[in-house]
């Protein structure tokens, strides 16, 4: 392998690692700002009941992760990996901008709370898309001798 192909292999694989890394990044997030978010998008009265829906709202974004391994596996393989990392970046970019702007339930009512679930199963599906797509992605570009250490690297940094 010549000197500039193994650049642009790292370079990819660099590319898709810190990719993966960012994307677990904006997931993981939501979980920190629980505290934070629960009054602004549940009932005040009573802060218990409150934290156990927005429990729920965090986990079932878990449950989208398996149906869209399946559909991002399927289109990968028909029309290309590259196309459907980049779909699975934006899918999980756009749903983490709008919960930032989401109106609260104050101003929106029983809408916010159902707007929030559905950004968090958008991201959850993105999510899901990403991890598959990415390890096999970085199986197939990765330097043969060093293939197994890469994909390691990778999903170490999905799991930080």
């Amino acid at each position: 392998m010549k000197i500039r192909e193994l650049i642009s292999k790292r370079k990819i694989v660099t590319a898709v690692s810190l990719g993966s890394l960012l994307e677990s990044y904006d997931f993981a997030l939501f979980a920190y700002f629980i505290p934070i978010l629960t009054p602004l998008f549940f009932p005040k009265d009573n802060p218990f009941i409150a934290m156990v829906y927005f429990m729920g709202i965090y986990s079932s974004s878990y449950l989208m992760r398996p149906l869209s391994s399946f559909f991002f596996g399927y289109f990968g393989d028909t029309i290309g990996r590259n196309r459907m990392l980049i779909l699975s970046i934006l899918l999980m970019a756009f749903p983490t901008l709008f919960i930032g702007i989401l109106p609260t339930q104050d101003q929106l009512g029983v809408l916010a709370p159902s707007l929030l679930l559905f950004t968090r199963l958008l991201q959850g599906f993105a999510l899901g898309g990403e991890l598959a797509g990415a390890t096999i992605y970085l199986a197939e570009e990765a330097p043969k001798e060093h293939r197994e250490l890469y994909i390691a690297v990778c999903l170490t940094l999905e799991q930080l």
